[in-house]
């Protein structure tokens, strides 16, 4: 569904939820910390388990974080 032309008079917008590219990035930083501990722990303990969240966590952060901040 597209949103109709915005004039003067008429504004509408189908979201108006403008997210903050200083919260993004913070919480990039953040995530990336924690998914590089997560490696970290990988290695040290070689438990498989941990390989799965390690995966999980860079698509999160490729799909989720990264798409999150390029619209900004």
């Amino acid at each position: 569904m597209a949103n109709p032309p915005s004039s003067p008079k008429f504004d509408w917008k189908m979201y108006r939820y403008v997210p903050s590219l200083a919260g993004a990035i913070i919480c990039l930083i953040v995530f990336l910390i924690m998914a590089l501990l997560h490696i970290w722990q990988f290695l040290r303990l070689r438990k498989a388990i941990i390989i799965y969240i390690f995966i999980g966590a860079f698509c999160t952060f490729i799909l989720g974080y990264t798409y999150a901040t390029i619209p900004n």
